[in-house]
């Protein structure tokens, strides 16, 4: 088995995912980063954070913008991109634009997203025993057409759709009965 380097997988996923400097603003301007946790982040951008006052539930999710984009990943998890050290790493587009704090969070929902063990990113609904399946325990993916069309392109969505496991066949995402299911960990 080749090991393949967590740059090309980012590359890879953000390949898969359609983005482009079109999801940069016209004119970034560099200030002083912040991650919604009050901390300094690598991310040397401006940070925008809007969601909960002190009077709703912890519950609530923030809205965080940098730079125009606005991040997919949702901010209510254990852990957030936005805590982590990432100055190490830089990304470009195609035309030279800055486009690292993109990639890292389209990692982290595509990560989400293919990760039978994690629900940070869905709704989820009923479980399910699929039993046409090598590993029938699934998960109702209520929310799964919006979740997918945010983060990834046509070709992106087609390739989470034929992704198997264990054995041909054993697809990750199901379609059963009018219903979306992932494998379940």
């Amino acid at each position: 088995m080749r090991k393949v380097s967590p740059l090309l997988t980012l590359l890879l996923i953000l390949a898969l995912a359609g983005c482009s400097s079109e999801d940069l603003p016209s004119d970034p301007s560099p200030a002083s980063s912040a991650a919604a946790s009050g901390e300094s982040s690598a991310v040397s951008s401006e940070v925008s954070i809007s969601g909960a006052s002190s009077a709703e539930t912890s519950d609530t999710p923030q809205t965080i913008t940098i730079d125009g984009y606005t991040v997919r990943f949702p901010s209510g998890q254990f852990y957030h991109w936005l805590d982590r050290d990432y100055s190490g790493i830089h990304v470009e587009d195609a035309s030279g634009e800055d486009i690292t704090p993109i990639a890292i969070d389209l990692w982290y929902c595509a990560n989400s997203i293919y990760n039978v063990d994690s629900t940070a990113m869905f709704t989820i609904g009923e479980s399910a025993s699929l039993r046409e399946y090598t590993v029938p325990q699934s998960l109702e993916l209520v929310n799964y057409s919006t979740v997918v069309e945010n983060v990834f392109t046509e070709n992106g969505i087609a390739q989470l759709e034929q992704t198997t496991f264990v054995s041909p066949g054993n697809l990750l995402i199901r379609k059963v009965n009018g219903k979306i299911y992932r494998m379940d960990g």
